[in-house]
């Protein structure tokens, strides 16, 4: 069968728990993502499947470690602290409970802010390729770069590319250094 892989393919891969995955496993999906396609072998049978998606991974990390290569490969990091007010953790309560009886009925009652959404982020990846990055922008973003003394270069192209989204999500074609300083936390965290 094709399986997760090729599902997943112009879509989301999500993996809870990614730090807990055995180590050829997490390898596996970091190497379909990379060259957006896999091949499975059965015997003497094989087959190759495109994949590409964009993954995403959360973790506790009180429960352990990415190994550093790992780590690398995935470009934005945010940190989710739980939430602290008595309302909005009442309000997930009553969400979670409401999808559990009925995921129909809640769906349904968030659909017109989900369309929204979902346009929003439509026209932002219409225009993406087309948003560029001026020349002191970029000499900021590698200048935090060099200052943080990062090795990696896949920090730039993640730093970039973000600013560019950023800037798209917000209609505009040019990307500015409050666009760089806006996203560089996401796309240097943990790179050093």
């Amino acid at each position: 069968r094709r399986g997760l892989l090729a599902q997943a393919d112009k879509n989301f891969l999500h993996v809870d728990e990614v730090n807990l995955l055995a180590d050829e496993v997490i390898d596996t999906i970091l190497d379909a993502a990379a060259q957006g396609a896999y091949t499975v072998r059965r015997g003497p049978i094989a087959a190759t499947y495109r994949s590409k998606f964009v993954l995403i991974g959360s973790m506790n990390p009180e429960e352990g470690n990415l190994r550093p290569q790992i780590l690398d490969r995935f470009g934005l990091r945010i940190v989710v602290h739980g939430l602290t007010s008595v309302n909005e953790r009442l309000e997930a309560y009553r969400r979670t409970a409401s999808y559990l009886s009925s995921p129909r009925s809640l769906i349904k009652a968030y659909e017109d802010d989900t369309k929204f959404v979902k346009s929003e982020i439509q026209s932002a990846r219409d225009i993406t390729g087309r948003v560029v990055i001026p020349e002191d922008v970029s000499a900021l973003g590698l200048e935090i770069v060099r200052l943080l003394n990062i090795d990696s270069l896949r920090a730039e192209i993640t730093l970039f590319e973000a600013a560019k989204a950023y800037a798209a999500m917000d209609g505009r074609r040019k990307v500015c250094s409050d666009d760089i300083q806006a996203v560089t936390p996401m796309a240097v965290r943990m790179r050093r």
